[in-house]
C-alpha cells in the first residue's frame, strides 16, 4: 500500500468481506485435511506390518549428512533442434574418502586427478545412476545446489538443467516490462523435452569426459522436481496432460476466485499452440525409473485420469504452509488418484512454498517471512535425506536408507517435533475434504495438530 501510486485508494467493502470469510474457509479446510493426514501418520506409524524390513546384510547409511564420495561439477550447455542452447550444470562423483567433501572442486581438479589415478583403478569405480533436478518457475539451477551436492556425495550423477521460459530471466523481463505472459504456454511441453535434451546429451558426452566415463548407470534414471518443475518429474516420469479436464476446469472457475494462485500458471496451457486435438498428451520419457515432486502443480493439468498413467515409484513432498500451491488440491488430492506401483507422501508441518530453496535470490518469486518462526534449513534437511532415501531404493536398489522412509522410523530419527514430518504411503479420496466447497465448513475436529504460525 505503500507503493501504491496513488494519493487515495477506494476499497469495496463487500469484497473485503467476502475475502477474509474466503480465507477463513480456506484455512478452516486446509487445517481440517493436515488433521487427516496426521492420523493416516500415526496408523501407518503404530501399525504391526513391517513396510520397510531391515536387510541384515546391509548396514544403515547415515543419510542426513554428506556422504563419502568426493565431487566434482561442470557446466555444459545443449546444442540443436529446435530449443535454444539451454546450461545443464553436471555434477558426479569422485573416489570415495574418508571425510565428507564440503566444498566444490573444479573441472581442473577433477581433471588433475583423473590424470594422476591409475587407469586401472578408474575403469573399477562402480557406475553410479543419474537423478534431473528440475527447477520451478521463476527460478534456476542454483536453486538446489545443496541437494545435487548431497545426491552427489552419496553415489549419484546430477543434472541440473535450466528450462529456458521460465527460468529467472524470463520472469524478470516480464516484472520489469519486457514480457507478457507469467510463463511461456509452450514450456508445459518444452520442460519435459528439456529434461530428454539433458539425457541426450550426457548419453553423448558422458563417455567421453574423464572421470565420468564408464560409471554412468543409463539404466537407472530418476527426476526431482519442484513447483513447476514437480510437475515436469510428474509429466515425464508418466502422469498425462488431460487437455479436456483442463479446459473444463479453466473455463468454468474464469469467474470464480480461487485460493490457489498456481491456478493462474496452470491455465497457461490453454494457450499452448497448436492446442492439442487428443484430450490426453503423454511426454513420458522411458529411461525415468523414478520420481520426486516437491509442491507440484497438478490439479488441473492432469487431473485423475492423467495421473493414473504414472506408473513408476513416485513421492510428492508437501508444504503444510504452501499458499502458492496448496497442499490440499495440488498434493493430497492428486496423492489419492496415483496409481505408481510404490508411492509416498511426505508433509512438511509449517514450511511453505519456499522453503526447500537455498536463498531467496534463487526465485524472484520469493515472498517475505511474514512472522514464520521456522528454520529452512530443517526442511531442507527432510528434502535431501528423503531424496537420498527415495532414490537410493528405487535407482541403486539399496535399502541402507529405508528407515528415512518408513515413518515408524523417521518420527524418530529423522523428524523434528517442533517442525514435524509426516509420512505415509496410503490416502483414499473420501477421507479428505472438498478443496473448494461452496459453504463454510465448520466441522472441524478439535484436536489437530495445527502449525505454530496458525494462532
Amino acid at each position: 500500500l505503500i507503493h501504491y501510486p496513488a494519493a487515495n485508494l477506494q476499497v469495496d467493502l463487500g469484497q473485503a468481506v467476502g475475502v477474509v470469510q474466503r480465507i477463513e474457509q480456506v484455512m478452516a479446510i486446509r487445517n481440517r485435511a493436515l488433521g487427516v493426514v496426521a492420523a493416516q501418520f500415526r496408523q501407518e506409524r503404530n501399525r504391526a506390518i513391517v513396510a520397510f524390513p531391515p536387510d541384515p546384510e546391509e548396514k544403515a547409511v547415515n543419510l542426513m549428512k554428506p556422504g563419502s564420495y568426493s565431487w566434482f561439477v561442470r557446466s555444459v550447455q545443449t546444442s540443436g533442434g529446435d530449443r535454444p542452447p539451454m546450461p545443464v550444470d553436471l555434477y558426479w562423483p569422485g573416489q570415495p574418502q574418508t571425510q565428507p567433501q564440503t566444498q566444490p572442486q573444479t573441472q581442473p581438479q577433477a581433471r588433475q586427478q583423473i590424470r594422476q589415478g591409475n587407469p586401472k583403478s578408474t575403469a573399477a569405480r562402480p557406475k553410479h545412476p543419474i537423478v534431473v533436478i528440475s527447477h520451478g518457475l521463476a527460478s534456476n539451477r542454483q536453486a538446489f545446489v545443496y541437494l545435487a551436492q548431497h545426491l552427489v556425495s552419496h553415489g549419484f550423477i546430477v543434472a541440473v538443467p535450466e528450462h529456458k521460459g521460465s527460468d529467472t530471466a524470463f520472469v524478470q523481463a516480464l516484472l520489469d516490462g519486457r514480457g507478457s505472459e507469467i510463463a511461456d504456454p509452450q514450456d508445459f511441453v518444452n520442460r519435459s523435452k528439456d529434461v530428454s535434451r539433458t539425457l541426450d546429451l550426457l548419453e553423448i558426452i558422458g563417455p567421453q569426459l574423464q572421470g565420468l566415463a564408464g560409471t554412468i548407470d543409463f539404466g537407472n534414471t530418476g527426476i526431482i522436481g519442484h513447483s513447476f518443475g514437480g510437475y515436469t518429474a510428474l509429466a515425464v516420469a508418466g502422469a498425462e496432460l488431460d487437455f479436456e479436464h483442463l479446459k473444463n476446469q479453466c473455463t468454468n472457475d474464469i469467474l470464480i476466485p480461487r485460493p490457489n494462485p498456481s491456478l493462474l500458471l496452470q491455465c497457461q496451457a490453454m494457450f499452448i499452440k497448436p492446442f492439442p486435438s487428443d484430450r490426453f498428451v503423454s511426454l513420458q520419457d522411458d529411461r525415468i525409473k523414478a520420481a520426486i515432486a516437491v509442491n507440484p502443480i497438478a490439479s488441473y493439468l492432469f487431473g485423475a485420469q492423467g495421473l493414473r498413467s504414472l506408473q513408476v515409484p513416485t513421492a510428492i513432498i508437501a508444504s503444510s504452509d504452501d499458499t502458492i500451491a496448496p497442499p490440499l488440491p495440488e498434493q493430497f488430492h492428486p496423492f489419492t488418484q496415483m496409481r505408481a506401483v510404490s508411492k509416498q507422501l511426505f508433509v512438511m508441518v509449517g514450511a511453505n512454498h519456499f522453503s526447500v530453496l537455498l536463498d531467496k535470490n534463487s526465485d524472484v518469486f520469493n515472498l517475505p517471512n511474514l512472522g514464520d518462526r521456522s528454520d529452512p534449513e530443517q526442511y531442507r534437511t527432510y528434502f535431501k535425506t528423503l531424496s537420498a532415501a527415495f532414490m537410493a531404493r528405487h535407482l541403486q536398489n539399496s535399502r541402507g536408507g529405508d528407515r528415512y522412509l518408513d515413518p515408524r522410523q523417521n518420527s524418530q530419527i529423522l523428524s523434528n517435533p517442533r517442525q514435524p514430518l509426516y509420512s505415509l504411503s496410503r490416502l483414499r479420496p473420501d477421507q479428505l475434504p472438498n478443496s473448494t466447497p461452496q459453504t463454510p465448513d465448520q466441522s472441524i475436529p478439535d484436536n489437530l495438530p495445527l502449525p505454530s504460525n496458525l494462532g
